[in-house]
């Protein structure tokens, strides 16, 4: 490795761990990963779990309250005849979680500032309203 903190090539082709930068904590993450793939599965399930942080958390609050709520006002409204929109609901919530998690991991930078700097601004205030009005609910 070299002082700059980036692994040298060993062989004409690089592989793109050899490209990246290494970070000493994705490193720790990945040592803990590989200890506990030799304990067995329910070490493993632990393992990515406790490593997953706040996302279980941020994705609870961004579709749960929400949902819960939006199909409850919907069922009094329309009965049995809507529910196949919560499914699609919540898939798309998914995917925008997704895609916001891509931007934010990609740049580096905190959610709204990625989307506004680097895909459309009238989607980050958007997200950014939804967001707030999903928290209230």
């Amino acid at each position: 490795m070299a002082e700059n903190g980036q692994v040298q090539p060993t062989s004409p082709h690089r592989s793109e761990q050899q490209v990246m930068r290494i970070n000493p904590r994705i490193e720790r993450d990945r040592e803990l990963i590989a200890e506990a793939r030799e304990k067995g599965g329910g070490a493993l399930l632990k393992t990515f779990v406790r490593l997953s942080g706040p996302g279980w958390l941020q994705s609870a609050i961004t579709l749960g309250g929400g949902s819960l709520s939006s199909s409850l006002y919907l069922g009094v409204l329309a009965g049995f005849a809507l529910l196949w929109l919560q499914p699609l609901a919540m898939i798309l919530g998914i995917v925008m979680l997704s895609a916001i998690g891509y931007v934010t991991l990609s740049t580096g930078e905190k959610p709204f500032r990625a989307i506004n700097e680097h895909v459309n601004p009238v989607l980050s205030w958007g997200w950014l309203i939804a967001t707030m009005m999903a928290n209230c609910v």
